[in-house]
């Protein structure tokens, strides 16, 4: 009777497995990171979704279809020009160190953070805001106060929400949504109608480079979300894309 002959695996076989499998967990990698990224890209388009049923609510019932006179960037626009030339906080936004209220405390009853000082915010009785809904989960790259220049691990973190607020239409109906000089203006909501209008958008490109046209989620004036390609990639190369 023979005995069987066993023989383990040589270096250079180990060597080689091992190889294998790093060059396999490469291919992988790009895979795995694209789908991380469009899973971050639904939820983020899935808050800002919830967000327009809110902001819609709002323009309905609370605003008579007025925006509202919030800032862009909270820690950064102190003061805000209406369409009717109206300026919101001027006399004590300056010298007070605050301007006016977030979009999230306005739209979603969500109390601002400490790094935002409004104190001429008071959240109402029914207060029925999550800061948390206000939060992109791929919204992890932070950013720098450029007013302060104290630094932030997100723009969540440092602005109370990840999503910025297209202060232009503050103040007035949509279908009076006009931009440019005196001498040259241009009603956007004629050229775009409210599917082509932004109303929140990404503060920066969080879903991937920033030359990619669904780079970044946008919630348009009619409550749909979308990207740049749903204004046409003819109008988005000519109007940009408003973030940084």
């Amino acid at each position: 009777m023979k005995s069987a002959n066993h023989r383990g695996f040589t270096l250079i076989e180990l060597l080689v497995v091992i190889s294998i499998i790093a060059l396999l967990i490469g291919l992988l990698m790009p895979a795995l990171q694209l789908a991380q990224q469009d899973a971050k890209r639904t939820a983020c388009a899935a808050q800002l979704h919830s967000i327009g049923e809110l902001f819609a609510a709002y323009m309905q019932s609370e605003s008579h279809e007025i925006f509202p006179a919030c800032p862009q960037m909270p820690t950064v626009n102190y003061t805000i020009a209406c369409a009717d030339g109206t300026l919101v906080d001027t006399a004590t936004s300056v010298s007070a160190g605050y301007g006016p209220s977030p979009i999230q405390s306005v739209i979603g009853g969500v109390l601002p953070p400490k790094t935002i000082p409004t104190p001429n915010y008071v959240p109402t009785a029914n207060d029925r805001g999550a800061a948390e809904a206000w939060d992109c989960p791929a919204d992890v790259n932070g950013f720098t106060d450029s007013v302060t220049g104290k630094s932030y691990q997100s723009y969540f973190q440092g602005e109370g929400t990840s999503y910025q607020y297209n202060m232009s239409l503050a103040g007035d109906r949509i279908t009076n949504y006009i931009i440019g000089p005196p001498n040259n203006r241009i009603n956007l909501y004629q050229l775009l109608q409210s599917t082509g209008v932004c109303v929140l958008a990404d503060m920066t490109t969080f879903h991937g480079p920033s030359f990619n046209p669904d780079a970044a989620n946008i919630l348009y004036a009619d409550w749909h979300v979308g990207t740049v390609l749903d204004i046409s990639p003819n109008a988005g190369a000519k109007l940009g894309y408003m973030g940084h």
